[in-house]
This record gives structure tokens, sequence and C-alpha cells, in this order.
């Protein structure tokens, strides 16, 4: 069993939940974790981001919600409630309640926003669901280097024993803050990075 499996495993997240909390890095409003309601805000997002193209991109994400288990926070009949709700805001004459609730959906959305600038989304050959550099390719690894306070994506450079090109920070949700770190091989190694 890989040790990606066993830290999953052990959090109470579903995959919903991993990919919203990914998608902001699990950080909103300066707060991390971020709390519970940004699931809201992802599925509202998925609510206006398709209803445009309702049978190509909402279809899929309905899917996904339809997908989690039933005790998931995301499930479809969550994904249904969120659009009655923002349905039902949409055509409150009382501005002020959509204001309040459009606030943060606002910010949820320039989150992600800001997390995508120069970065790609990734997923570990052991399923963890992270954003890196965007140079970053299939060949690359995630380090968690000395004292840093987050991992780094490296390459090795071909020809050179230990030696890597350092691309960038990575957010790889199951391993941030401390967390998760105990199911890993955390021997120091000395390398040199170019």
């Amino acid at each position: 069993m890989n040790d990606a499996l066993i830290i999953l495993r052990q959090t109470p997240q579903t995959r919903v939940e991993v990919l919203w909390r990914t998608l902001i890095m699990d950080t909103f409003m300066d707060e991390s974790p971020a709390p519970a309601a940004c699931g809201v805000y992802f599925l509202s997002t998925i609510i206006t981001l398709y209803k445009a193209a309702f049978d190509a991109g909402l279809r899929r994400w309905i899917t996904l919600c339809e997908n989690e288990p039933a005790r998931s926070l995301y499930n479809g009949e969550a994904l249904a409630r969120c659009a009655e709700t923002l349905l039902t805001r949409m055509i409150d004459p009382q501005i002020t309640r959509l204001a309040e609730f459009s606030r943060p959906l606002k910010m949820y959305n320039l989150r992600t926003t800001l997390c995508q600038d120069h970065r790609k989304l990734f997923r570990t050959n052991n399923d963890l669901l992270g954003w890196g550099p965007d140079a970053l390719r299939e060949i690359d690894e995630i380090w968690i280097l000395g004292g840093a306070k987050v991992p780094f994506a490296l390459r090795r450079i071909a020809g050179k024993t230990g030696h890597y090109q350092l691309l960038g920070e990575c957010y790889v949700h199951g391993i941030m803050f401390g967390n998760g770190m105990q199911h890993f091989d955390t021997t120091p190694r000395d390398i040199v990075l170019e």
C-alpha cells in the first residue's frame, strides 16, 4: 500500500473537499486551514461558472458531486441545495443578502485565480493533489527541504548524481503544515541545488 493512501484514509476529507481545498491552497482570508464554508463557495462557483455550458461542463461537476459518499458535505444533494440557495438569493429583492453572500464567493474565486498564477495542478504518484510551478513535468520530484515551510518541485540534473534544479514551491494537499509527514521517509539527504 502506498503512503499517500494511508494519509487519505486517515483524514475524513472526500475527493471534492480535497479538490476545493487544493484549489485555494487550503487558505482563505488569512485563515488556514480554510473554513468549511469555502466548500459551499466552491459548489456555487461550479454552478455559476458552468450555467452557460450546462451540457458539457456542469454535467461533469454534477457527476463528481453525485459520486461523493452520502456522508460528504459536497455530494449531489448538497450541490442541489446550493443551487437552490443561489437561485433564491439571485431573485431575492433584498440586495443586501445577495451582497452578503456574493462577497465571500468573489473572495473564493479571487483566491483560486491567485493560486493559479503561473502554476499548474498536478497529482503525485501517490495520488496527492497539488499546485506547482508551470515548468513542472512528470519526471519532477516533490521534496521537503530542510528548514522550508512548504514542499518544493525539483528536477534531477542528468549525469550529476544528487544534483537538482529548483523549479519552485508547491502546495500538496495532505502534507502541508507538517501534516502526514510521519508516513514518509524523512531521512535527511545531501543534495546540490543548481
